[in-house]
């Protein structure tokens, strides 16, 4: 065998080692990049994640009590974190503690009434309020901590014969370009601002309600159009009335400079609870929670 064939054998084994070691370094390097780019989804990942548990549990949620005003059931099978409920609405409008106690399975034996007469029988996640009670009348409303660290509870006061003045009902006839048939007044607020329900003159089939707050500067409104029918209007058997007495504030709560309503509105067949947030001049609904209690 010659020097010179030898040589070349030897150079061509020398070029083969340096490109395997080229890729070998080349697949390293795109492996790193690979592991890091795996690292930064990772991290993005978490983070979504994070933020959206974080929004998951700083909200509110809606249930009933039993007799006593001492245990709550909330039945939202969407709840991720039942125990981030540390807070409810007492029956003064005031903050009580409750605590998380289980997920309770409802009985053969309910009847299906979300209402404090089915409560040992019914499902749900399980609370108990450790100081003060809730109301067994109304929805109960919970809460999270997050949410009450960002949501400032406005006091409220009693305002069941406040009128609607000449100035005001100018104004409220002048934007929605209806009539005002008559008003009622719900609660008072701090800043010379108060709640009302006002029902508009029908035009033609056309019924309007409003929830209005007015305010010195401003004036909102949670408008409820239906079509006028003698018999149920706006609900089932409401006789073609609103039905003043059936919608209540709950709660009154500022965000960001926003007015929040908790409000409850009372049926034939149940309890619609909806909490909505100024928009404008309206309010937007975010959230709303019904429970039956059909008369058996």
């Amino acid at each position: 065998m010659s020097i010179r064939y030898i040589s070349s054998l030897f150079l061509t084994a020398c070029i083969i080692f340096l490109f395997g070691q080229i890729g070998c370094s080349t697949d390293s390097k795109q492996s790193e990049k690979n592991n890091d780019s795996i690292a930064v989804q990772s991290e993005t990942i978490m983070e979504s994640a994070s933020n959206a548990n974080e929004t998951s549990i700083s909200t509110i949620g809606f249930g009933f009590c039993d007799q006593t005003g001492k245990r709550i059931l909330m039945q939202e099978d969407s709840v991720v974190l039942p125990e981030s409920f540390t807070k409810a609405l007492s029956k003064e409008g005031k903050i009580v503690d409750i605590i998380f106690r289980e997920a309770k399975k409802e009985s053969e034996q309910s009847n299906g009434r979300q209402w404090a007469e089915n409560f040992d029988r019914s499902g749900g996640n399980l609370y108990i309020v450790t100081s003060g009670t809730v109301s067994e009348e109304e929805t109960t409303v919970l809460f999270t901590k997050p949410f009450l660290e960002t949501h400032k509870l406005i006091p409220t006061t009693p305002f069941e014969k406040g009128k609607l003045s000449d100035s005001n009902r100018a104004k409220i006839e002048s934007f929605k370009g209806w009539k005002v048939k008559d008003s009622h007044s719900l609660v008072k607020l701090s800043g010379n601002r108060s709640i009302f329900l006002v029902e508009f003159e029908l035009k033609g089939d056309s019924a309007l309600a409003s929830l209005v707050v007015v305010g010195s500067d401003k004036i909102l409104y949670k408008d409820f159009p239906a079509k006028y029918d003698e018999t149920s209007t706006w609900s089932v058997d409401d006789g073609g009335q609103f039905g003043w007495e059936y919608y209540k504030i709950l709660a009154v709560l500022e965000y960001e400079g926003k007015i929040e309503l908790i409000t409850d509105w009372v049926g034939a067949e149940g309890y619609n609870a909806t909490y909505m947030q100024e928009e404008g001049q309206t309010f937007k609904v975010i959230k709303e929670g019904y429970r039956y209690t059909s008369p058996l």
